[in-house]
């Protein structure tokens, strides 16, 4: 979720003068829509909001929405149908709930899950299309590695629902499922809590700031790792930057920092020490690795390390991107900056790069609920189950 960090801000400032936000989430899409499932917009008592669950179109309807739900507590699920009202071909469900400060908020696992870099997910039970609940959604709550904890009907099985909330974090697509039960059908909506996307910035030049504050603008965490020589000598910008560790020269960065889901980028602009780094991310699990520079000094950079006696094999070579960045034709360190992120996300998205006028399909990679009635994405579900069982001790590990 690339607005995370607003919404977490909103919510802990209204938690903090002990005030109730309301949160809209996107709980399904039939069609074509600015956001998919599990998208949220939140709104405080004092009529502030951060997030979009469109492109404008539904915002301020939920804003006067949401009054009625500060006021009465009251839950409720929203359909619109924009091909009424806007002429976009798409149909959006949308659950509004007042939130107050407590261990089973939605945002507070959010919130623990940007901590800790872990993922985690959210069941909850969903009110009748267009008809006001008095009673609040129940919730169940999951994060790799942790128990479940929640106040989930008790008519639902809670490892079967353990079980769902493991595949809905494997798949990272939010979807709903109804259950059938001796106390009737229940819709339950699955959403997976994903950490930011962890971009670790080797180097400390003058072209970092631009990178770092593009990042964080779409919700990415970013750690800059500065090697220096003697002391550390403070910058104005390394506040933009989520961490800035300081390693002494020559050495790698710390290896605790390249996990499987960091993207790493090296921009020293010392020759020495990009070799040294790029022993290390080759050898690590790292998702994406970026070297600033022409592709004939990359080139060098790998004629040292096969000299060396290093192991250059292909499936490593393939997470390697030099010369770094799309070809946007991009000059100066702002538009290499965008060149760079844009790179990033297309390779964490798998996805081509290309230009979307030239695509045959839709913008969003279909799913296989999306569409469905949630009797269908019943058998949906059951089918993400079933394709990610072998996935599910590693990520109950924690390892995810």
């Amino acid at each position: 979720m690339s607005d995370w960090r607003a919404i977490l801000e909103l919510y802990e400032a209204a938690s903090a003068g002990r005030r109730s936000t309301v949160l809209a989430t996107v709980i399904r899409v039939v069609g074509s829509a600015y956001r998919r499932p599990g998208a949220k917009m939140l709104i405080a008592a004092d009529g502030r909001a951060t997030g979009l669950i469109s492109g404008g179109c539904l915002e301020q309807d939920i804003r006067q929405r949401a009054r009625q739900v500060f006021d009465d507590g009251e839950a409720s699920l929203i359909h619109y149908d924009n091909r009424l009202l806007s002429g976009c071909n798409g149909q959006i469900d949308v659950l509004l709930e007042r939130i107050d400060d407590g261990a089973e908020s939605p945002l507070e696992l959010i919130a623990e899950c940007a901590r800790s870099g872990q993922r985690g997910c959210i069941a909850t039970t969903l009110p009748t299309i267009e008809r006001r609940s008095a009673d609040r959604p129940r919730r169940g709550i999951w994060k790799a590695g942790g128990s479940f904890r929640g106040n989930l009907p008790a008519p639902l099985n809670e490892s079967q629902l353990r079980a769902d909330m493991i595949s809905a974090v494997a798949a990272s697509e939010a979807s709903v499922r109804r259950y059938a039960t001796v106390a009737g059908a229940i819709d339950v909506f699955f959403d997976p809590i994903a950490p930011p996307h962890p971009l670790l910035v080797l180097g400390g030049g003058p072209d970092v700031p631009p990178l770092i504050q593009l990042a964080r603008q779409i919700g990415w965490r970013t750690t800059v790792v500065e090697f220096v020589r003697r002391g550390p000598t403070p910058q104005p910008w390394h506040a933009l930057a989520d961490e800035v560790i300081h390693v002494p020269r020559s050495r790698p960065a710390p290896p605790e920092l390249l996990t499987p889901q960091t993207a790493a980028i090296v921009m020293t602009h010392d020759f020495t020490q990009d070799l040294v780094l790029l022993q290390s991310l080759l050898k690590s699990p790292v998702r994406y690795i970026g070297v600033l520079g022409p592709r004939s000094r990359t080139s060098r950079l790998l004629d040292h390390l096969d000299q060396q006696g290093i192991d250059l094999d292909p499936g490593n070579l393939r997470r390697l991107y030099s010369p770094i960045g799309l070809d946007l034709g991009a000059e100066g360190p702002e538009e290499v900056a965008l060149s760079i992120i844009a790179e990033i996300k297309a390779v964490i998205s798998d996805r081509p790069a290309g230009r979307l006028r030239d695509g045959a399909g839709p913008i969003h990679v279909p799913t296989q609920s999306r569409g469905n009635s949630p009797l269908n994405e019943t058998s949906s579900i059951q089918r993400l189950t079933q394709s990610f069982s072998p996935a599910l001790p590693r990520l109950t590990a924690g390892n995810c």
